[in-house]
């Protein structure tokens, strides 16, 4: 089909990706400039498909605005580029406006006759629909044999009009860019033309900086090889080679994401690019993306007619051995040491797969060969070291490791491997310290980290593993992972994160709904203060497990921490009644007992958890104060530290308060109990000991026993500030947050210039959930002059704030918000 038959048929995208058609060459004589005709078929040839159909659309006379939008994916953030290109080719054109009639007698039309009877038309007039017709259309009935070609009489080129030229560059943009304006073809060319001078710049400058970035890398500064190879993309998004120059500089600046990103759009643009397929290969093993590695190295494979490198080899093996693969991985070994049979690297990776293989006697004489060609090669130390460990020769793994560490302290595996042989000699301490070793020198192996959360868990300190959980959830698979939040919720609520701890808990459940997650999503909404949520979700956990004694147990915990202590103990004698020997149902129920100084009751329950096993220590001291009652001066005997007898009934009120102090001061907040216990038994109206007895209950976690101890003090007014404060913390502790915020904005007012009471309140007003009131008051407070620790507590505390508020948007509030009436206490 020729250029006829495409006209005819209304192919014109056919008609315009001919090389050099006919169009490009009118306008070069239009022009009277071949470089545009050049340029104008490079257009054609080079660009993006989107470019092609800005050439259909004018020959086809649509308006300019259709024009112009079909072209922005092309000149978008370049316009003062292709504003200057049409500027000059229109300026051009209309200054070789003499030889138009020579043109228009070509096409077989006198010139004169088109002088004579044509009405000149204003350029900036819509034209009417024959002469559009007349101009577009292939089908009219004044369609020419050859492409048509228009002389100036009939359509004026902006530049000719009088006015044009002093005007302002952003008028003259405004003129030449105007909306719905129907394009006579000569301008429609000069404005393809000039897209196209414009894009040959902009991949001049595209390809200029794509070299700068590379010469740039090269010689290590990969800064500022990055900027170029970001204005590499900047000017021509279409270049694969910008992108990939991107990735590699990202890649040198470890910035992994990012670089995987790039040269995944590079390959899109070019996929038979060997050496970004290479370079995400390569990239791809440090990410643990063997899969990817092995798709990237066998397309390259293919298209070098398998003709690898010594080094592809190897990534290619690795990728094998990474992914279990081990016989593909002893092949692609195999074949990489033809090329270069002393690599040390590629012989210690075989013998890794025989180790993976269990072959570890295969692999030990590999090593040995191995060390005797390379001296004390650490990663040979460390294989042979495992394979010793496997062999249950622990002594000698031991000492390869050790070795191997003295050379290369910072090589995280060879910490890893000597954790396991920790572990498999029964010292959980050294491994748990070889663990965060090996996860603090390799921060971007999410297993090391998990690892080493667990374990600090399971070590009980929780802080620690709370922080390593932290770093965690900055992996990507965190969000996915059930485990992770149900541990991270647990810590969570240990520490007293509440709102944390209900995050956590939320995701965890929508993962995967479980009974003893919404037992712990009722416990941290209790302890938020949050009643009729807490009470709707421990309905939910009866309802996923109905004969659960366990679920009623913790509904008795909830009602207890919510302050109902007659409905808690109902529902724990209703847990006793199905099990007799629960000790949580016992320990719940005589805390209620001993929170409404039923002391034989709560002796009673005391003792038979004790005699369960339980070996709470609080419940010992509870234990002890209900004896101290009920038999005045009892004898005392508590499983202490250092196990030892304490006769109250021999100490005189001195050495009452001697004791009772230093044990506060030594942090034991337990024992002092008893000693200030009793010195207000004895002194009823001693107002000193019995602050002293509340903050001993405070301190030992006897947040309930605090309340009761500070209330009628604090009605009489005889509390200091220190003391409301303390007394303001307990009642923030079991959720009574209307009170304690009460008590803390007193003492806020009165001495306003306290950072430490506004971060208090700030706290209180957070547990409440009334964040955006948080906020508001650490905004102000921020303003404040304070120490360094108490402003960067405040950053933190805010930063919390801001990140609360905007999970709280997006999970709402959960469970049932009608408000339930709560039981009267007899």
């Amino acid at each position: 089909m020729d250029s006829k038959d495409n006209e005819k048929n209304g192919d014109w995208s056919v008609i315009m990706t001919d090389s050099l058609n006919p169009y490009a060459s009118e306008f070069a004589q239009l022009t009277h400039n071949d470089d545009y005709a050049q340029r104008f078929n490079l257009f054609l040839t080079d660009i993006d498909n989107a470019s092609n159909a800005v050439v259909k659309h004018t020959v086809c006379g649509e308006s300019f605005d259709k024009v112009f939008d079909d072209a922005n994916p092309f000149i978008d953030g370049k316009i003062d580029i292709v504003e200057e290109a049409i500027v000059a080719a229109a300026s051009s054109a209309s200054a070789n406006t003499a030889e138009m009639p020579t043109l228009a007698s070509e096409s077989g039309v006198e010139a004169d006759a088109v002088s004579s009877t044509t009405t000149v038309t204003n350029f900036w007039t819509t034209p009417s629909s024959t002469e559009r017709a007349r101009v577009t259309s292939p089908d009219s009935a004044s369609k020419l044999e050859k492409p048509r070609t228009f002389c100036a009489s009939e359509y004026r080129l902006p530049a000719e009009e009088p006015a044009f030229a002093s005007l302002s560059p952003t008028a003259k943009k405004a003129q030449i860019f105007a909306p719905r304006i129907v394009l006579p073809l000569a301008f429609s060319m000069i404005f393809v033309g000039a897209l196209a001078a414009a894009a040959v710049q902009l991949n001049n400058l595209s390809t200029k900086n794509c070299a700068d970035s590379k010469m740039l890398s090269d010689n290590g500064k990969y800064q500022e090889a990055l900027l170029a190879a970001g204005e590499a993309v900047k000017y021509n998004p279409l270049s694969g080679q910008a992108y990939f120059e991107k990735g590699r500089a990202l890649v040198r600046l470890m910035r992994y994401r990012e670089a995987k990103e790039c040269l995944d759009r590079s390959l899109a643009l070019n996929g038979d690019s060997a050496v970004a397929l290479d370079s995400r290969a390569a990239l791809a093993l440090k990410m643990s993306q063997p899969q990817q590695a092995i798709v990237d190295l066998q397309k390259l494979a293919a298209l070098q007619n398998d003709s690898l490198s010594v080094m592809q080899r190897g990534n290619l093996a690795v990728a094998f051995y990474k992914s279990g693969q081990y016989d593909r991985s002893i092949e692609a070994y195999d074949r990489a040491l033809t090329l270069d049979s002393e690599n040390v690297t590629l012989r210690l990776g075989r013998a890794y797969c025989l180790a993976g293989k269990q072959q570890h006697k295969t692999a030990l004489a590999v090593c040995d060969s191995l060390l005797k060609q390379s001296g004390d090669n650490t990663k040979v130390l460390a294989l042979r070291g495992y394979c010793y460990q496997r062999l249950n020769k622990t002594d000698r793994a031991l000492q390869d490791f050790n070795r191997a560490l003295s050379k290369d302290p910072t090589n995280a595996a060879i910490y890893t491997y000597r954790a396991g042989l920790m572990e498999q000699l029964k010292k959980p301490e050294l491994a748990l310290d070889d663990y965060i070793k090996a996860a603090d020198l390799d921060r971007d192996n999410a297993q090391a980290t998990c690892t080493v959360a667990r374990a600090l868990k399971n070590a009980g300190r929780n802080q620690e593993a709370l922080a390593y959980y932290n770093k965690l959830a900055l992996f990507p698979g965190f969000d996915r992972s059930f485990d992770q939040h149900q541990d991270r919720a647990a810590l969570n609520y240990s520490a007293g994160h509440y709102q944390a701890c209900l995050s956590d808990l939320n995701r965890a459940i929508e993962l995967e709904p479980d009974c003893d997650l919404h037992v712990q999503k009722a416990l941290c909404l209790a302890k938020l203060g949050r009643a009729s949520d807490a009470r709707a979700t421990i309905a939910e956990a009866h309802r996923l497990s109905p004969e659960n004694t366990e679920v009623t147990v913790a509904d008795g915990q909830v009602e207890a921490i919510l302050g109902q202590t007659l409905s808690a103990v109902d529902k724990f004698s209703l847990a006793l009644s199905a099990a007799a020997d629960n000790k949580d149902a016992l320990v719940g129920r005589g805390t209620c007992y001993f929170s409404r100084d039923q002391w034989a009751s709560a002796a009673q329950d005391f003792k038979k958890a004790i005699a369960l096993g339980t070996t709470d220590n609080l419940v010992k001291i509870k234990l002890a104060r209900c004896q101290e009652v009920l038999t005045s001066g009892a004898r005392v005997s508590l499983d202490l530290p250092a196990r030892r007898v304490i006769d109250l009934a021999k100490l005189n009120r001195a050495q009452l308060f001697d004791s009772g102090t230093k044990a506060c001061v030594g942090g034991d907040n337990q024992l002092a109990t008893l000693y200030f216990g009793e010195l207000a038994r004895r002194e009823p109206s001693n107002t000193e000991a019995r602050t002293n007895l509340a903050y001993s209950y405070e301190g030992a976690g006897m947040h309930e026993e605090a309340i009761a101890t500070f209330a009628p003090l604090s009605v009489a007014n005889q509390l200091d500030v220190r003391a409301q404060a303390c007394y303001a913390h307990a009642l923030a502790a079991t959720g009574l947050y209307e009170r304690s915020i009460a008590i803390m904005q007193r003492l806020n007012d009165r001495e306003p210039a306290n950072l430490a009471f506004r971060l208090d309140l700030i706290k209180m007003f957070s547990a409440a959930g009334q964040i955006d009131k948080a906020i508001s008051i650490c905004h102000d407070a921020l303003s404040l002059h304070g120490s360094t620790a108490e402003r960067s507590s405040l950053n933190n505390v805010y930063e919390s704030l801001v990140t609360e508020k905007s999970r709280s948007k997006n999970e709402g509030t959960s469970g049932n918000t009608t408000a339930v009436k709560p039981e009267t206490e007899g």
